[in-house]
């Protein structure tokens, strides 16, 4: 291969006949007709259902997504090209670690055409031509990071939002224990970094390696949500998970028993003695709120747009755009940035969310839309 001049460090350059020769979705579907390449979950993993109210697709299955599956390959290429228009939190039960470590895996792993005389058979899909499953380094790009960042991201204020309790004592296969009524703590206490770093670097098979208690995971968490729900929010979890504390570890809860005890202590540390850094932090940055006193004006008006007196028509012009799509309401709000009369530019989308739905009332749209139509025109 030839050196490019003008190629980016630190990417190889390919000559076309040297990209992977994907089975795209279109010969997955016409293999997966076949009834060697048959599951019972096929019909749930491609033909999808469309939530009412988002508008967003999911899945009604519920379980592991093993990469033979032709059509766990189908749903996984679907969601992955258009990430926008899945229900995530449903799609991984919740921000599951282990589903989101299979998505990963078959990502990273799709069918690829090879030449019949290259062709190892077993684990293969024959249609004519031969197709089998291939570690594609190529895809491990800026999309799967940011992806991946957008899923912790979403797990994390997920968690903070609905605080998601177990409906009884409850253990899965992997021995992740939960008593009735406890707030599923590792939705915030666990990491899988390690366990998808690995399939990122080509794997052999999907990794189950999740730690439950990893305090750097637990502190960056608590961070980002203090950052986008306030450090009121933030307080309020780390004081109820030092609460089940003592539960957690009696009762060896989210696998606490298979940490050292050393481990232990060194995540109970973080979560008490270490925790009281950020709690002084939070709780000056988070003043109590007077209860049922809205402020007088928009809080995201601009001290020009008080003193040029535009406050009431401003407001006026904000109202109606709340009750339009996103789109149009960051049109509005773009347009009055430009003005001087919003001070929205260098916030993030979910704080701008929450202050129009506190002041204008409930928005027709989620969170999440509301965030990806940020740069829509």
């Amino acid at each position: 291969m030839k050196f490019d001049p003008n190629a980016k460090f630190g990417f190889e350059v390919k000559f076309e006949n040297e990209l992977p020769n994907y089975v795209t979705v279109d010969e997955l579907l016409e293999i997966v007709q076949q009834k060697e390449y048959q599951k019972k979950v096929d019909d749930r993993l491609i033909n999808l259902k469309k939530d009412k109210q988002t508008g967003l697709l999911y899945t009604s299955y519920r379980g592991r997504l093993f990469p033979g599956w032709v059509s766990a390959h189908i749903f996984v290429t679907r969601c992955m090209q258009n990430p926008d228009l899945y229900d995530w939190a449903r799609i991984t039960d919740m921000y599951n670690l282990t589903y989101i470590a299979d998505l990963v895996y078959i990502w990273m792993n799709p069918y690829l055409w090879i030449p019949r005389d290259d062709a190892h058979f077993y684990g293969c899909l024959v249609l004519g031509k031969v197709a089998t499953q291939k570690y594609d380094e190529s895809r491990n790009e800026h999309f799967i990071y940011e992806w991946l960042t957008r899923m912790y991201q979403e797990r994390a204020l997920f968690f903070a939002d609905y605080r998601p309790c177990s409906k009884m004592d409850q253990q899965s296969g992997e021995g992740l224990k939960i008593l009735k009524g406890m707030v599923t703590w590792d939705l915030l206490t666990s990491d899988a970094r390690k366990c998808i770093g690995e399939i990122l670097d080509g794997a052999p098979g999907p990794c189950v390696n999740i730690e439950y208690f990893n305090e750097e995971i637990f502190r960056d968490n608590l961070q980002y949500i203090a950052e986008e729900r306030g450090g009121r929010k933030a307080i309020e979890l780390v004081q109820q998970l030092r609460k089940d504390w003592s539960g957690i570890v009696a009762w060896k809860c989210f696998c606490i028993d298979k940490l050292t005890p050393e481990q232990v202590e060194k995540f109970r540390a973080c979560l008490f003695e270490g925790m009281d850094y950020y709690l002084d932090q939070w709780e000056s940055e988070s003043p109590e709120p007077t209860p049922n006193q809205k402020p007088a004006s928009f809080p995201l008006l601009s001290d020009q747009c008080r003193k040029e007196n535009k406050v009431e028509g401003v407001e006026a012009e904000l109202r109606a755009a709340c009750r339009g799509t996103a789109v149009a309401l960051w049109k509005t709000i773009r347009t009055n940035e430009a003005l001087g009369y919003l001070l929205t530019k260098n916030m993030s989308a979910s704080k701008i969310y929450h202050a129009f739905a506190d002041y204008f009332g409930e928005l027709p749209y989620n969170e999440r839309n509301f965030r990806d139509a940020r740069h829509k025109r």
